[in-house]
C-alpha cells in the first residue's frame, strides 16, 4: 500500500510526499456471509449512506414480482438498513409503484442539496422516470419528481454536467435516445434539456473526464436490439455537449426534412467491436491519468478500451480469457495494493454545492473540512464511483474554503456480474474478479464465487466500515420464471483489514 498526500489549489494537483508501498493479498470469502430472505428479480444493486452514520445501504431496483415479464406484474424499490456493518435480512422499506412499472436502474444523487442521498428511479414498460426524497434515512413513498415523457429507461447516472453545482440527471432510454433532466437549484426540468439523435437500445449511461479538459464525457452503450450494438461516446467541448436535438415529438420527425431541417448526429466515438454491450465503467486502469473505459458482453468476453492520452481506441485493450458473458460490472480496489491518500482543496468559485475530486472512482471519502472546519456526516453525502461531493446548501453560506480528504486507487480490479442475455437460463456462472497487476488486469480470474447464479448486478463497498471493499452479486430469481438456479442478493465480506 502506498499513501501520497499532495495540495491542490484551487484544484489544481501540486504532489508533495511520496512513500514507499506494498502489496495485499486478497482475503476475500467465496462463500456468501449474507442474502436477502426473499430473492426478487433484481436488475440493480447501489450501496449508499442513506442516514449518513457511516455505514452504507442496500438499495435494489426490480424489474418483475414473480409472475414472469409482462406489463402487468409492477415491481418494488427495496431498501435493506446497514446495523453497525450488517444489513436487514428482509427489506425495512419497500417503494411500492403506484402504475405497473418495473425498475431496471436506480440512481443515488442529492438533487436538493439537502446533504444526503435521494433516490432516481428508470422504469421499463414506457413509463415517467422518478426521483424520490430522502427524509431522515427513509424514502417518501411519493415521487417529488416525474419526466414529462415516458421511455424505456435502462441506465441512470447523475452528474453535474453543466457544472453549476447541482447534480443533472442522465438517463439512457431504450430507442428514445440519450436524455439530460437539467437541476437548477433543486428543481430538475420535467422535459428533456438535451437529448442525443441516436435514438437506439441504449443500456447503460456513465459519464468522466476522459481526456482531463476539465468537464465531463458521456459513454452509452447500445443492445443489438437496433443493429449494430456497441459502444458511444458524446464528448464534451467547453463544459458542453454537442449539439443536441431539440425535443421533437416522436411522430413529427419525420416530416422536418420536408421543412429543411436535418438532426445531426452527436456521438464523437463509437465501436461495434461488441455487439450486446450491457453496462459501463470508466477508471483508470493503467495509471497514466487517463481512464479506461470497461463494458459487459452479453455474448462474449468482458472487454476494456484504452484510453491514450484522452483518445479512446478502437481497438479492445484487453478481455478475459474465459470469454463468458456477462452483464454488470465495477472498477474498485478490492485487495487494497494501490491505495493513495489525498488532499483537494476548493477556494473562491471553486466552492460548490457539488464539488468533484481529482479521482474517479475513489475508494473512500475521510474528512470534509469548511473554512478549517470538519463537517459531521450527516452535512454532506458523495458517490464514490462517480467521485462527488454534494454539500449541504446551508452550511455554504459564508465558506471560502472546503477541504476534502480522501483515498482513491492506482490499482483498480474489474469485478464483473456474470449473467447473460442469450443462452440457456438454467445454466448458472460463478461471479469473477479480474485483478490488476502492475497496471494491467490479468486476463484469467484470480477470485470466483463458489455458488453458480445468474447474477445481473454487482456493488462493492465497505460495508461493515474495516477498510476493505465487500462485495455483493444480485440477479433474477427466473428469465420468465422459468429458471431454477438460485439467486438471491449474496454479500461476500472482504478480510483483508483485520
Amino acid at each position: 500500500m502506498r499513501w501520497r498526500i499532495r495540495k491542490t489549489v484551487f484544484n489544481l494537483a501540486v504532489p508533495i510526499i511520496l512513500t514507499g508501498m506494498s502489496a495485499h493479498a486478497v482475503d476475500l470469502d467465496t462463500k456468501p456471509l449474507w442474502k436477502n430472505e426473499k430473492p426478487d428479480w433484481t436488475s440493480r444493486i447501489q450501496l449508499a449512506d442513506l442516514d449518513n452514520d457511516g455505514y452504507p445501504e442496500l438499495i435494489t431496483a426490480n424489474i418483475i414480482r414473480g409472475e414472469g415479464y409482462t406489463k402487468n406484474n409492477k415491481a418494488d424499490i427495496k431498501v435493506y438498513k446497514n446495523i453497525g456493518g450488517n444489513f436487514e435480512g428482509t427489506a425495512s422499506q419497500v417503494i411500492k409503484m403506484k402504475e405497473n412499472v418495473g425498475s431496471w436502474n436506480i440512481a443515488m444523487g442529492d438533487y436538493d442539496n439537502d446533504g444526503d442521498l435521494d433516490l432516481a428511479v428508470g422504469n421499463v414498460f414506457e413509463k415517467r422516470d422518478l426521483i424520490f426524497k430522502n427524509d431522515g434515512g427513509f424514502f417518501d413513498h411519493n415521487p417529488a419528481w416525474e419526466s414529462d415523457d415516458a421511455s424505456v429507461s435502462h441506465g441512470l447516472d447523475w452528474v453535474d454536467y453543466d457544472q453549476d453545482g447541482d447534480l443533472d440527471l442522465s438517463v439512457a432510454a431504450a430507442y428514445s435516445g440519450v436524455k439530460i433532466y437539467e437541476n437548477m437549484d433543486g428543481k430538475v426540468s420535467a422535459r428533456a434539456k438535451w437529448e442525443s439523435y441516436e435514438a437506439l437500445d441504449f443500456q447503460d449511461v456513465d459519464w468522466t473526464d476522459m481526456d482531463n479538459d476539465g468537464d465531463f464525457d458521456l459513454a452509452v452503450s447500445n443492445h443489438n436490439d437496433r443493429p449494430p450494438g456497441g459502444i458511444y461516446v458524446f464528448k464534451s467541448s467547453n463544459g458542453k455537449l454537442p449539439e443536441h436535438r431539440s425535443f421533437v415529438p416522436d411522430k413529427a420527425k419525420q416530416y422536418l426534412p420536408m421543412l429543411g431541417i436535418f438532426l445531426t448526429k452527436t456521438a464523437s466515438w463509437q465501436t461495434h467491436s461488441i455487439k450486446y454491450p450491457g453496462r459501463l465503467a470508466w477508471g483508470d486502469i493503467d495509471g497514466d491519468g487517463f481512464p479506461e473505459l470497461a463494458a459487459t458482453n452479453g455474448n462474449g468476453p468482458v472487454t476494456v478500451f484504452g484510453n491514450t492520452g484522452g483518445n479512446l481506441q478502437q481497438a479492445p485493450l484487453w478481455q478475459t480469457s474465459d470469454g463468458e458473458s456477462s452483464f454488470d460490472l465495477t472498477l474498485a480496489d478490492v485487495d487494497n495494493d494501490g491505495l493513495v491518500k489525498d488532499t483537494v482543496f476548493f477556494s473562491g468559485e471553486k466552492v460548490k454545492k457539488v464539488v468533484y475530486l481529482d479521482h474517479r472512482p475513489v475508494q473512500s471519502v475521510n474528512a470534509v473540512f469548511v473554512d478549517s472546519r470538519q463537517i459531521a456526516l450527516e452535512d454532506y453525502c458523495f458517490n464514490l464511483k462517480d467521485g462527488w461531493i454534494s454539500l449541504r446548501q446551508s452550511i455554504l453560506k459564508t465558506a471560502k474554503e472546503v477541504r476534502i480528504d480522501y483515498v482513491y486507487s492506482t490499482g483498480l480490479d474489474l469485478v464483473v456480474a456474470k449473467s447473460t442475455w442469450v443462452g440457456n437460463p438454467d445454466e448458472g456462472k460463478t461471479d469473477k474478479i479480474y485483478f490488476n497487476r502492475n497496471g494491467a488486469l490479468n486476463p484469467a480470474a484470480e477470485w470466483q464465487t463458489e455458488m453458480k447464479t445468474l447474477s445481473n448486478a454487482v456493488a462493492v463497498g465497505d460495508v461493515d466500515n474495516d477498510g476493505d471493499q465487500d462485495v455483493l452479486f444480485g440477479g433474477m430469481v427466473g428469465w420468465e420464471s422459468r429458471t431454477k438456479v438460485p439467486q438471491h442478493i449474496y454479500l461476500y465480506r472482504n478480510h483483508t483489514i483485520k
